[in-house]
């Protein structure tokens, strides 16, 4: 059952390619899309700041390396071997594997065999 007596909703609204974004109806003539102060925006940024440091600094790095070059993740057996074998290499030979897979990637979506 809904409570029609609520003096405001919270929901997200979904946009193709975009995503849910947060909105928020209020009693009353005014609504937002984009319920956010700026003082609880200084924070989200904060916080996404501390989320992007700990991706590409922290413990994970290596994956978000294999992330930022944009390939697709596969969940089969090979594929998880050859993550595995990426977590276990420095960053410069990862940075090096992950090259010559964009290079292979690239001549098999062009068909230059």
């Amino acid at each position: 059952m809904v409570d029609w007596t609520a003096t405001e909703a919270h929901y997200f609204v979904h946009f193709d390619k975009i995503g849910a974004i947060p909105a928020k109806l209020s009693v009353g003539v005014r609504s937002t899309l984009f319920p956010i102060s700026h003082m609880e925006f200084d924070d989200v940024c904060r916080g996404f700041d501390e989320c992007e440091d700990f991706f590409t600094n922290g413990s994970i790095s290596t994956v978000m390396t294999y992330l930022n070059y944009g390939f697709d993740i596969a969940f089969n057996n090979k594929s998880i071997e050859r993550y595995k074998k990426y977590l276990l290499m420095s960053q410069e030979e990862l940075e090096h594997s992950l090259e010559n897979l964009s290079y292979f990637i690239d001549t098999q979506q062009n068909m230059e065999w």
